[in-house]
C-alpha cells in the first residue's frame, strides 16, 4: 500500500516524541536551580527537569493567579472538580495575603499625601457630615 511507510514513521516518531520528553524531564537541573531547592530542603541530585516544570506551573498559579496552571496543578495531583480542597484553600490564602499586601502598600503611599490634601479632605468630610439627610 502507498503511504502506510509515512504512517509508520510518524507514529514510530511520535513514540520516540515521547521517550524523548521523558529522557529531558529526567535530566538533572543545572546547579543554580538546584541550590535553590536545596534552601528548601532538597538534595541536589533529586531536582531533575520534571520537578523545575512541576515548580513553574505552581508558582504561575500562585504568584499570577493563571486559573489554567491551578487546574493543571490540580491534574497533576488527581483531585477531582467537586469541592474545595486543600490546594484550593492554600492558593486563597495566598491570594487574601498578596492583596492585602497591597492594600497595606496603598494605605502607606495615601499617608504620604500632602498635608494640604488632608486638610481638604477633611472639610469634605465634615461638609457631608452636616448635610441633612
Amino acid at each position: 500500500m502507498i503511504g502506510t511507510g509515512k504512517r509508520k514513521n510518524k507514529t514510530n516518531t511520535a513514540g520516540s516524541l515521547a521517550e524523548y520528553m521523558t529522557e529531558l524531564l529526567n535530566m538533572p537541573a543545572n546547579e543554580e536551580e538546584q541550590e535553590r531547592f536545596a534552601a528548601n530542603g532538597y538534595k541536589g541530585n533529586e531536582v531533575n527537569q520534571a520537578m523545575l516544570l512541576a515548580r513553574s506551573v505552581l508558582d504561575k498559579a500562585i504568584e499570577k493567579g493563571d486559573v489554567s496552571a491551578f487546574k493543571e496543578v490540580k491534574a497533576m495531583l488527581g483531585e477531582d472538580e467537586g469541592g474545595r480542597n486543600e490546594l484550593e484553600e492554600m492558593v486563597c490564602a495566598i491570594k487574601k495575603s498578596l492583596a492585602k499586601k497591597k492594600d497595606d502598600d496603598f494605605v502607606k503611599k495615601s499617608d504620604k499625601k500632602s498635608t494640604k490634601s488632608k486638610r481638604s479632605n477633611k472639610a469634605i468630610d465634615k461638609a457631608v457630615a452636616q448635610e441633612p439627610e
